[in-house]
């Protein structure tokens, strides 16, 4: 059980890396944070790889990619939700 959960923080780890190395990364070209993310996923996976198999490495690599997809979602709903010309914000109440 607390290897399910050390596999789930570490994709939510990497989720987070995708929304803060541009961050961190901002003055710099667009494609450095892009490539220091994917050094991130490699490294990680390739850490699980040696100390553990390759199950493991899929999963936390799966896993990171599912919270990353979910938190892109839940970004650009809330980005449009917030906007003034999304069709909500025009409604009489």
């Amino acid at each position: 059980m607390p290897q399910n959960f050390l596999f789930i923080a570490v994709g939510g780890i990497l989720a987070a890396s995708w929304f803060l190395a541009p961050l961190f990364l901002a003055r710099s070209k667009h494609a450095a944070p892009i490539g220091a993310i994917m050094a991130l996923y490699l490294a990680v996976c390739g850490a699980f790889l040696l100390f553990a198999d390759a199950k493991s490495a899929f999963v936390v690599f799966e896993l990171g990619v599912l919270f990353t997809v979910l938190g892109k979602l839940f970004a650009l709903n809330l980005a449009m939700v917030h906007t003034s010309i999304y069709p909500k914000h025009r409604r009489c109440y």
